[in-house]
């Protein structure tokens, strides 16, 4: 099965404070809705297949934004709606993540 996916990671000291989760967390639903409005729809597999994840692997935090479905990477490579997704919340993601840092 093929993956397709958008990662963050950010430092474990950093994710003790659940302001910051909370920002990735907000900013990863974004991209995922996003996600879904702009990638092509024929039978709404692929879009309904988009899905956000989140994992603890030792020292990082990893939100993930992805499909499983097996032609989601080649999907992207026609019309990008997970890159365009995440290039129109970046800039959100990047000030919610330092102001919810700031809150040390």
């Amino acid at each position: 099965m093929l993956e397709f996916k958008v990662k963050y990671s950010i430092n474990k000291k950093i994710l003790k404070l659940r302001a910051v989760q909370r920002a990735l967390s907000i900013n990863a639903l974004e991209i995922e809705s996003t996600a879904k409005k702009e990638v092509n729809v024929r039978f709404g597999i692929l879009q309904n297949s988009i899905t956000t994840d989140s994992t603890k692997l030792e020292d990082d935090y990893i939100i993930t934004v992805g499909s499983e479905v097996e032609y989601a990477a080649p999907q992207e490579s026609i019309k990008p709606y997970l890159q365009t997704a995440l290039d129109m919340q970046e800039e959100q993601l990047l000030k919610d993540i330092k102001n919810a840092a700031k809150k040390i």
